[in-house]
C-alpha cells in the first residue's frame, strides 16, 4: 500500500500516517482542482492494486478520500486537516471509495 501511494506522488509531496486506518498526504504548491486531481488517481491506483498473501491470495483494498485546501477562511494546519477529515467522514458516508471535497 505504501508503495502504490508513494508511487503515485511527486518527490516533494509529503505523506504520513495520521492513525489507524488515515493517512494524510500535503501536496505543496496544487490548487484544490488539481489536488482533487492527484486524490481521485491515487484512489483509482490502491483500487486496481493488491496484495498477495503467503498463500497466493490477492488482497484488495479501497479507498475514501477528503480533499481540503488552505484558503483565507481556513489558514492553519488544523483548519486545514478538520476540513479534510470532515471531507473524508463524508465520503465514507457517501458509500467509500471516493473523493469528497471539503
Amino acid at each position: 500500500m505504501a508503495q502504490t501511494c508513494a508511487g503515485s506522488l511527486r518527490e516533494i509531496d509529503i505523506i504520513g500516517r495520521l492513525g489507524g486506518e488515515e493517512f494524510g498526504v500535503l501536496l505543496p504548491e496544487l490548487g484544490l482542482h488539481e489536488s482533487v486531481q492527484v486524490a481521485e488517481r491515487l484512489r483509482q491506483r490502491i483500487e486496481s492494486s493488491a496484495v498477495h498473501t503467503e498463500a497466493g491470495e490477492a488482497v484488495r483494498f479501497t479507498a475514501s478520500l477528503g480533499v481540503a485546501a488552505l484558503t483565507e477562511d481556513a489558514p492553519s494546519l488544523e483548519q486545514l486537516m478538520a476540513s479534510a477529515d470532515a471531507a473524508l467522514y463524508q465520503a465514507k458516508k457517501d458509500g467509500c471509495n471516493q473523493v469528497a471535497i471539503a
